[in-house]
């Protein structure tokens, strides 16, 4: 089995990589799965999935855009993400997150056609929904990837109570 690098270096015959896209809020009543396809890709999830973790599931044929950021020096990155020929479930979706606010997570996975038992890249890259503005054929929406250059290093605060070897 060839690894994503190979196939994106040398595109063997037969070997076709998979994009998939998971929308995940409290309030929707399952995952919303889109394979970027024109018919339907049943794969097996990651074992550290949020939902239905190392079970097969089937991603809904659709067509997406991704334009991934431009490398930086940008402490949080936006991806914009455009959905076409959406139905009216989308919308729906839209409107229950509308109604009842938290964050939506888009989880963005590559799939090899060869291999539908885990993710080409594990871990999956994890997103969160900024803003989405859908229209009666297609959904567009930017997400962004947390803010790893302005993150607190190390996370840990060390002081003298929880650490008592510090003190001198």
């Amino acid at each position: 089995m060839p690894d994503l690098n190979t196939v994106r270096a040398s595109a063997p015959a037969g070997v076709v990589i998979v994009e998939t896209l998971e929308f995940l809020h409290d309030s929707f009543p399952s995952p919303i799965r889109l394979v970027n396809d024109f018919a339907a890709f049943d794969a097996t999830l990651e074992a550290t999935a949020p939902e239905d973790a190392s079970t097969e599931v089937s991603f809904e044929a659709s067509r997406f855009a991704l334009v991934l950021p431009r490398a930086g020096d940008a402490g949080t990155e936006t991806i914009d993400i455009t959905i076409s020929n959406v139905d009216q479930v989308a919308s729906d979706y839209l409107q229950i997150a509308m109604d009842n606010p938290g964050p939506i997570t888009v989880i963005y996975r590559i799939f090899l056609s060869t291999d539908t038992s885990g993710p080409a890249e594990d871990p999956p890259t994890r997103l969160t929904l900024d803003s989405a503005i859908a229209t009666a054929t297609e959904v567009v929406a930017k997400a962004r990837n947390s803010d790893n250059i302005n993150r607190k290093f190390p996370s840990i605060n060390y002081n003298i109570y929880d650490h008592p070897g510090l003190s001198r």
